[in-house]
C-alpha cells in the first residue's frame, strides 16, 4: 500500500508530519511526501517541509519517498498520486487558508483516489 501526503510547507509539516506517518505505519504503508512549489524560489521550503518526513519516517521505520515539483498544485497532486499508485491521498488544512480548502475539495472531486484532509488543528485530535 502506498500513501501521498501533499505538503504545504515546513510549519504545517513539522505539525503534521508524526500524525501521518503514524497513519502509514499502522496502514503498513510506504509515504510518498509531496510538496508542490508555485516558483523555483521555494525549492528550499519545500526540501525543509520534505525532511520532516524522511526523519520521522525513520523513526517510525516507514518508508518515505520525496518528491519535490514546480506544478500546479491539483494537478501535480493527482499525477503523482497516479504515477505512485498511491491507494490514499492525504492532505493538511492550514487555519484561515481558504485557498488550501478550495484546493483540497479540487483534489477530492477530480481524482478517483481516496483522499483525506487533516484538520489545521491537528494537535487537538
Amino acid at each position: 500500500m502506498k500513501v501521498l501526503a501533499a505538503i504545504a510547507g515546513p510549519i504545517s509539516a513539522k505539525e503534521k508530519a508524526d500524525y501521518i506517518i503514524n497513519i502509514a505505519k499502522r496502514l503498513g504503508a510506504d509515504l510518498i511526501a509531496l510538496h508542490v512549489m508555485k516558483r523555483e524560489n521555494q525549492a528550499k521550503k519545500g526540501e525543509d517541509a520534505l525532511k520532516y518526513f524522511s526523519e520521522a519516517g525513520k523513526k517510525a521505520k516507514v518508508k518515505v519517498k520525496r518528491i519535490l515539483k514546480k506544478a500546479d498544485i491539483v494537478s501535480a497532486i493527482i499525477e503523482t498520486a497516479e504515477a505512485e499508485k498511491a491507494d490514499l491521498i492525504i492532505m493538511g488544512a492550514d487555519r484561515g487558508k481558504v485557498i488550501t480548502e478550495w484546493l483540497s475539495a479540487d483534489v477530492m472531486k477530480k481524482t478517483k483516489i481516496p483522499a483525506v484532509v487533516i484538520p489545521h488543528e491537528l494537535k487537538n485530535l
